[in-house]
C-alpha cells in the first residue's frame, strides 16, 4: 500500500496477522531512507503495531 505522510512525504507498507498470535508491519520511508519490519509474537492488534513504529519512528527523529 502507499500513503502519503502529514508532512507530505510518501510511504509504502504492509500489514497483517495470521490470528494465531502473530502480527508484522513492513513500512519503508524512501524519502527519509528510512525503513522498519515489525514481527510482534502476540495477539495484539495491528494498531497496537502501527503505535509501536510510531514510538520507534518519534525516538529516532529526536536524535
Amino acid at each position: 500500500m502507499i500513503e502519503n505522510s502529514s508532512n507530505g512525504g510518501r510511504y509504502f507498507y504492509h500489514d497483517g496477522n495470521t490470528k494465531i498470535g502473530y502480527n508484522t508491519l513492513c513500512i519503508m520511508y524512501p524519502g527519509e531512507v528510512l525503513g522498519f519490519i515489525i514481527n510482534v509474537n502476540d495477539t495484539i492488534s495491528q494498531d497496537k503495531v502501527g503505535e509501536i513504529e510510531n514510538n520507534i519512528k518519534l525516538a529516532l527523529d529526536k536524535q
